[in-house]
């Protein structure tokens, strides 16, 4: 994509936002809050949580990054499992 087009897609996405007044979030905050994981983990002994690939992607605050991060906020032992390791 030639950058005027990526340029002239960041001003619709920052109009769009700006003027139906709303913001941007990441899926798995949503579905977090929905499911209210922080309350869960907060009164769990144990967090365990895990995917099919842990990779650098793992880190871009995808579901298990995300419960790990919340684990530890609350001093919780985590177990991460993973079915490959890259």
């Amino acid at each position: 994509m030639p950058s005027n087009q990526l340029a002239q897609l960041v001003v619709l996405r920052q109009g769009f936002f700006h003027f139906f007044n709303t913001k941007v979030d990441l899926g798995v905050n949503l579905i977090f809050n929905l499911l209210n994981i922080e309350n869960l983990i907060k009164d769990s002994d144990l967090v365990i949580t895990g995917e099919g690939k842990i990779d650098h992607q793992t880190l871009m605050d995808k579901a298990p990054y995300g419960i790990i991060k919340l684990a530890s906020k609350y001093s919780k032992k985590i177990l991460v499992i993973g079915a490959s390791l890259h």
